[in-house]
């Protein structure tokens, strides 16, 4: 996922970079709904003044979905 944090902590710019191939499954739609109710982010400081850019984060998520059958 990539998004970016702004001045007031804000995430904005939310984007699937790359969704799984291999799987029926496509996590980008609930990851990014997941982002937009976090709560604010503690933007960039430095020397204790708060950044006037824009972050932009890259997170790697990873999920491993895993099937087992049951024994009888």
């Amino acid at each position: 996922m990539r998004f970016n944090i702004d001045t007031d902590g804000q995430i904005t710019n939310i984007k699937t970079i790359r969704d799984s191939q291999k799987s029926f499954f496509k996590f980008g739609k609930p990851i990014t709904r997941i982002l937009k109710k976090s709560p604010k982010w503690i933007p960039e400081e430095i020397n204790n003044v708060v950044s006037p850019i824009t972050l932009e984060i890259d997170i790697p998520i990873n999920i491993r979905i895993t099937h087992y059958e049951d024994e009888y």
